[in-house]
């Protein structure tokens, strides 16, 4: 037996849309784009900020390019607008994230990659006292 009782209580409305494209103009570079919107309105039960705690907007784009048939690069960017997690989170200003990354493949299934993230600028996460600066690392892939 649980010693709480569970009650949902309030009103949250949701909607939105997503959309996805993805265009080869050559056969070596390839564009893959998305993109959402949603819209969340409650009417905050407990002083809980449920209406702003998701992002309104998120984009991606990810251009990738064969270089050759072993090697690859490719460029991200991720945007979400501003939000507010729930409980001890904190106000989160809109996010801009770039990444890098080159790869070359040994064999069917190895490959090596040496990867650039934040390029940008740091990232808040969850609370503003977390900060993810850049990071450079590489990144060994195995397929078995």
């Amino acid at each position: 037996m649980v010693p709480f009782d569970y009650v949902n209580q309030g009103h949250v409305n949701l909607r939105g849309f997503e959309a996805e494209a993805t265009w080869k103009p050559i056969r070596a570079l390839k564009f893959n784009l998305a993109y959402a919107w949603t819209e969340l309105n409650s009417d905050n039960p407990f002083g809980i900020n449920f209406s702003h705690s998701n992002p309104r907007q998120i984009g991606n784009v990810l251009v990738t390019w064969q270089l050759s048939e072993r090697w690859q690069t490719s460029l991200d960017y991720y945007y979400a607008s501003q939000m507010e997690w729930l409980n001890d989170g904190t106000p989160i200003p809109a996010t801009h994230y770039l990444a890098w990354r080159l790869a070359r493949q040994f064999t069917e299934g190895v490959s090596l990659a040496l990867k650039l993230e934040n390029i940008l600028h740091d990232q808040v996460t969850y609370k503003n006292t977390n900060e993810v600066g850049r990071i450079v690392f590489g990144e060994l892939e195995t397929r078995f």
